[in-house]
């Protein structure tokens, strides 16, 4: 919100498993259909946004969020293909095989907040190692509350 008075705070969720979490679950062979899967290795994009905007992390796990779409298992080139294109090719269907979700109980798990910098550090005076050194520090805590 910039300071600006009366402003409403602006919030935005992001997935950082991203395409290739959604094909790390059932129907997947070795997944059983109460499996949950986070994928996080690897996925420091979001704490380099962060650290650069100053912008705090809410780390949110929701559990049973798998079970309102069933996912048609397709062939592995699918999945290959859709991480090439950067967008969601698979098979969703919900109640009646329409697009409508199952009901499912959900189950909120929220972690203590991650804030991007240390007090009287500017970001913009850390050297790529520090800057690094800083988005991992992030990472592990983001890893951390999610388990």
């Amino acid at each position: 919100t910039d300071g600006v008075a009366g402003a409403r705070p602006r919030r935005l969720g992001i997935s950082p498993g991203g395409i290739a979490e959604m094909f790390e679950s059932f129907p997947k062979p070795g997944f059983h259909p109460n499996d949950e899967a986070a994928l996080l290795r690897d996925r420091n994009g979001i704490f380099k946004l962060a650290l650069r905007h100053n912008v705090p992390i809410v780390p949110v796990y929701t559990f049973g969020a798998t079970k309102m779409f069933r996912r048609v298992q397709l062939p592995q080139f699918i999945e290959t293909l859709s991480r090439a294109l950067k967008i969601s090719l698979c098979l969703l269907f919900g109640k009646l095989g329409l697009p409508v979700p199952f009901r499912q109980r959900l189950v909120y798990v929220i972690g203590k907040t991650i804030w991007p910098t240390l007090a009287n550090v500017d970001v913009s005076n850390l050297t790529g190692e520090e800057f690094g050194q800083r988005v991992q520090e992030m990472h592990d805590a983001f890893c951390n509350e999610i388990e």
